[in-house]
């Protein structure tokens, strides 16, 4: 990166960066619901929109990282650095979405279970 060698190849490179920008959407548009719907919360979908939108966004942000890959695994065929950023970009920012998604659904259910065992603390 700009002359500086990087402990990182650019594909990686590019998932981290996916990941700290769904970070970053995750302080400034709280995700709230069901898993789903935080996850559509990414992907910058209304609240009610189908599930499905959901599985066919994911897919496409993974299908051209995992066509950039193949390809190159089976042919001669070399990908530029700039390609090889933007699809790792494209899946570090899905593998961020479903990371934050179930922590936060996590956390959600781990609060429901504390105000359950206060209530039962009561009896």
């Amino acid at each position: 990166l700009f002359s500086i060698p990087m402990p990182l190849c650019v594909r990686c490179f590019g998932m981290a960066l996916g990941t700290v920008t769904a970070s970053v959407i995750s302080l400034c548009r709280m995700p709230q619901g069901t898993l789903i719907e935080k996850t559509s919360t990414f992907f910058f979908l209304k609240k009610d929109t189908d599930h499905w939108w959901v599985i066919w966004i994911s897919f496409a942000l993974l299908l051209p990282m995992g066509l950039d890959w193949g390809l190159q695994q089976i042919s001669s065929y070399n990908s530029p650095e700039f390609m090889r950023l933007i699809t790792g970009f494209m899946v570090g920012y899905l593998r961020g979405t479903i990371f934050l998604s179930l922590v936060a659904t996590f956390f959600e259910h781990l609060d429901d279970k504390k105000k359950r065992m206060k209530l039962f603390e009561r009896l």
